[in-house]
Formats: C-alpha cells, structure tokens, sequence
C-alpha cells in the first residue's frame, strides 16, 4: 500500500479517537518529508529535543535507538 492510500485509509476511517488517527496523519507526513524535521521545547537557555522525522536521523547517519541509548532525547 503507497503512503497516499494509507492517508487516504486514515482520512476515510470512521474512528472513535479522532485525534490518534490526525497524530497518526501528521507523523506519516512528517516522516516522509525528504529533509529533516526536529521539534524542540525550549525552557531557558536549553532546547530538549521533543521529535525528530526519519530525515533528521537520515541526514545525521543516526538513529533513535542510537539517540535513546545516549538519552538525547525527551520521554
């Protein structure tokens, strides 16, 4: 199944949580974007890292499993 038929399959789904399969719309799009994507919260003078797409990762040759051992990341 092509990425626009799983959008499409999302967007017809008659669901009871709605705002999953909007998160579940969005995280599809994001991560399919060819440049990267990284959402920060910024909280003073330090940016902890909140996501990161499959391009971010892609262009610093990491991955999350990398990131989580390293705990570079938020929970």
């Amino acid at each position: 199944m092509t990425t626009l038929e799983n959008i499409m399959r999302m967007l017809n789904k008659n669901a009871d949580d709605k705002k999953s399969v909007n998160n579940d719309l969005i995280n599809q799009l994001i991560n399919e974007l060819p440049s990267g994507v990284g959402i920060y919260e910024l909280r003073g003078e330090v940016a902890y890292q909140i996501y990161l797409n499959d391009g971010f990762y892609r262009m610093l040759n990491d991955t999350r499993e990398k990131r989580k051992e390293k705990k570079m990341y938020r929970k």
